[in-house]
């Protein structure tokens, strides 16, 4: 129990999660097969259960939208090419949106450019696919493509600020006009699920949650437009 109870802790909140915490319970218990029987019921019929099935229709119901609603999306900006905003940036030009990904620090850029080559590589296999897509991504240093940009994503650490990556960068944007806005928060030594709750809960057809990661582990996904 003194093992796992911190684990558990690390990645499940008891009031959002509380299916982890009832088997540790029952565990510590030893709890027969009719109180584990009792405890499933009373967590089926709680409000957590509830509300993480009220998630999963939100999102099933992007997935609805995302193939009959037109988005006149085209080109995605990107701010912040850390392993979440790599992964968005990734996929979107996969499924074929023009993608601009910024960041301050060029070796972060390189990493993602590395990254994205070995994952096109991967699913598209033929060589002129492959480059096809990586014409369609862009490191963007200086933030130029905000100018451009149909949709505008903020994937970043809490702790960065997006006004000190865009810094220049706000008046390209106003001369360019209104873009849809997505700002997604990475806090430090968690994962995002959290981030793609607020995708679903927000309406954002773009993009949607998904299971395991695109390029690895935690998964952002284009809609299937």
């Amino acid at each position: 129990m003194r093992l796992f109870t911190p684990r558990v802790r690390r990645k499940a909140h008891p009031d959002h999660y509380p299916a982890p915490w009832r088997i540790l319970d029952l565990w510590r218990d030893r709890a027969t097969e009719k109180q584990e029987a009792q405890s499933l019921g009373e967590l089926l019929v709680s409000r957590s259960s509830r509300n993480l099935v009220h998630v999963f229709l939100l999102g099933e119901e992007l997935k609805r939208r995302g193939k009959t609603q037109a988005h006149g999306i085209e080109y995605v900006h990107v701010i912040g090419a850390g392993v979440m905003g790599a992964d968005i940036a990734i996929w979107a030009a996969h499924k074929g949106f023009r993608v601009s990904l910024q960041d301050q620090k060029p070796e972060i850029l390189a990493r993602a450019m590395k990254k994205a080559y070995g994952f096109f590589k991967s699913k598209l296999k033929e060589p002129r696919a492959v480059q096809e897509a990586m014409d369609r991504f862009m490191p963007d240093l200086e933030g130029y493509g905000l100018g451009r940009a149909d949709l505008v994503i903020e994937a970043m650490w809490r702790r960065s600020s997006p006004s000190a990556i865009c810094s220049g960068c706000s008046s390209r944007r106003r001369a360019a006009g209104p873009a849809r806005h997505q700002h997604l928060e990475h806090s430090a030594g968690r994962n995002w699920h959290g981030a793609e709750r607020s995708i679903a809960s927000g309406g954002t057809a773009f993009l949607q949650s998904g299971g395991a990661n695109a390029t690895g582990r935690n998964r952002a996904r284009c809609a299937e437009l």
